[in-house]
């Protein structure tokens, strides 16, 4: 690096100018993970593809992301994919690079219900195996597993345009306490975030078309009106449900990955 800035007797710490000024980033392994430093908008595709080759080829599955910057918080990811995740979206907010998606969907294999960390989801997932997916005019199935005590998200289909929301869970915390509590009653795509809301509705219509339990990996830009935009990395299982009086409802069972203002995110 000396030789490369002919500046053989640097006065100055060449990494950390590396990083402000070059678009390069310091990454050290360590025994539990690794730290990597970087500056978001000089992150290049061609830094990224280099950073996770090394991720790859050391294992990595705890980083540590610290920012040149000021005001910019240290970032912990603990799994390899989230990892890859997060350095795809700061790469994307590169100038001149095409950033990452706005929101982003990939179905999972039900199997990882049998991680710890899923045991809420799992818990939803054997009420409704047991039951058929059948729900009762007292809805025990679903009171089994604390889906009216904020653990779920709720909605009843109406026709092939409506879900109206039932529960909404105390997990989710995009919106204000009174926006969500005015979202019950509401259809589903009338949240705040309209955008985001549409899109995210889809998939709801999409399990009782298909009448089978669907886990979902989501990440989506949320920009709520009245607070800053934020990143949510999550996991959601949704199970459709028939009423004895032959209507659909789905339950929404979401797993956070990762949350953080977006503005952290540059």
């Amino acid at each position: 690096m000396r030789w490369h800035l002919d500046y053989a007797r640097a006065d100055f710490d060449l990494s950390n100018y590396a990083i402000r000024n070059l678009g390069f980033v310091w990454f050290k392994p360590e025994t539990n993970g690794a730290r990597l430093k970087l500056r978001a908008d000089l992150f290049t595709k061609a830094c990224f593809e280099q950073v996770v080759r090394l991720v790859l080829e050391h294992r990595i599955v705890r980083l540590v992301i610290e920012h040149e910057g000021e005001g910019e918080p240290a970032e912990v990811l603990h799994n390899i994919n989230d990892i890859i995740a997060r350095l795809d979206f700061l790469r994307g907010t590169t100038p001149g690079e095409h950033p990452r998606e706005s929101y982003i969907l990939e179905t999972l294999d039900l199997g990882r219900l049998r991680h710890g960390k899923r045991r809420r989801m799992a818990e939803a997932f054997q009420s409704w195996f047991r039951s058929h997916g059948r729900l009762p005019s007292n809805f025990e199935p679903l009171r089994r597993v604390g889906a009216f005590e904020g653990g779920h998200l709720l909605v009843s289909l109406k026709g092939r345009d409506q879900a109206i929301i039932r529960a909404w869970p105390n997990n989710i915390l995009c919106y204000s306490p009174s926006e969500s509590a005015r979202l019950i009653g509401r259809d589903l795509s009338d949240q705040p975030d309209s955008k985001f809301a549409q899109w995210s509705a889809k998939p709801y219509y999409e399990v009782v078309q298909e009448a089978a339990a669907r886990l979902d990996l989501v990440e989506a830009v949320i920009r709520p009106p009245n607070g800053p935009p934020l990143i949510s990395r999550y996991e959601r299982l949704l199970l459709p449900w028939r009423t004895s009086s032959g209507e659909y409802w789905v339950s929404g069972t979401s797993h956070t990955r990762s949350r953080r203002l977006l503005r952290s995110a540059r």
